[in-house]
């Protein structure tokens, strides 16, 4: 089996606090630009689901209506990633 590149258990919370600045930093530089029209995250390897909860709370936050897609996820046939799932 392929071992993941960032099992959650690698992640500390100084890799935590940096992934969501980041990607907030990242959003606000590109909120406005003309040819932002979807937010693609997870190209290389899945988040750990804790992070992806993160991300999705951050994309919420900066960017409520750009349409967000999590690579990894679908293009290995992983379960549905988190932004996909309908909520209760």
């Amino acid at each position: 089996s392929i071992r993941r590149r960032f099992p959650s258990d690698e992640w500390n919370s100084a890799d935590r606090s940096v992934a969501e600045w980041s990607l907030r930093s990242q959003l606000r530089v590109f909120r406005s630009h003309p040819s932002t029209l979807v937010w693609l995250y997870g190209s290389d390897e899945n988040p750990p689901q804790d992070v992806e909860k993160i991300y999705i709370r951050v994309l919420a936050e900066e960017h409520k209506l750009l349409p967000r897609v999590v690579l990894a996820t679908a293009a290995a046939g992983h379960p549905v990633p988190l932004a996909d799932r309908p909520t209760a």
